[in-house]
């Protein structure tokens, strides 16, 4: 009983033991508190910062996607242009062999080279028949056609010439090779060619 008379005023006591530990541990350790104040609260504006940061780069990702797929598609064509102009300049006498074919095919046609003529011509169809939709080699088959209409023309003014029956035969079957007659009006053209030339062998 003694005991529990006691006891509150023994409560009493701790309670004020603590208190002031309580008091000088505060005291003592003031600047750490503040120091960890200061902290939390730092700490709690950097979170917002960066709260709003994380913001903007959210709102900002689908025109980032945009710009990083448009990179991406420049990067590949300017990849794809090197692969190019490297290939050309690997190849480049090869090329230059090609771009000169039409000029080839004239100075051919031009010596009597008729043979040579139309293998270079078959030749310039058989690329473009390979490598379809090719601006340079369209451009090649263009000029091509416009020097084989030269030599085409060359060869009806031979038919018109002296020539013996051999040689006349030659040169039909370099027009039929050429392209541009059926077989019906080709006939008709070395008979037309044929009869001009006897008319001006017996005019001589």
């Amino acid at each position: 009983m003694a005991r529990l008379e006691k006891e509150p005023e023994q409560l009493a006591r701790s309670l004020r033991r603590v208190e002031g530990e309580i008091q000088r541990l505060a005291t003592e350790n003031y600047d750490g508190f503040l120091a960890g104040s200061q902290c939390i609260a730092s700490t709690r504006r950097s979170a917002a910062a960066m709260g709003s940061c994380l913001d903007r780069v959210v709102e900002r990702m689908p025109s980032l996607a945009q710009e990083c797929e448009a990179f991406a598609r420049d990067a590949r064509a300017v990849a794809a242009s090197r692969r190019v102009t490297r290939l050309m300049l690997r190849n480049q006498y090869r090329l230059l062999e090609v771009l000169e074919l039409p000029q080839l095919i004239s100075s051919c046609a031009r010596v009597g080279m008729y043979e040579e003529a139309l293998g270079l011509e078959a030749l310039v169809r058989a690329l473009v028949a390979r490598y379809p939709n090719v601006p340079v080699l369209e451009d090649i088959r263009r000029q091509t056609r416009a020097t084989m209409a030269a030599v085409k023309d060359q060869l009806l003014r031979l038919l018109e010439g002296r020539l013996q029956l051999p040689a006349c035969l030659r040169v039909v079957g370099y027009l039929r090779r050429v392209g541009g007659f059926g077989e019906y009006r080709l006939r008709a053209q070395f008979l037309q060619s044929r009869d001009a030339a006897m008319a001006r062998a017996l005019a001589a």
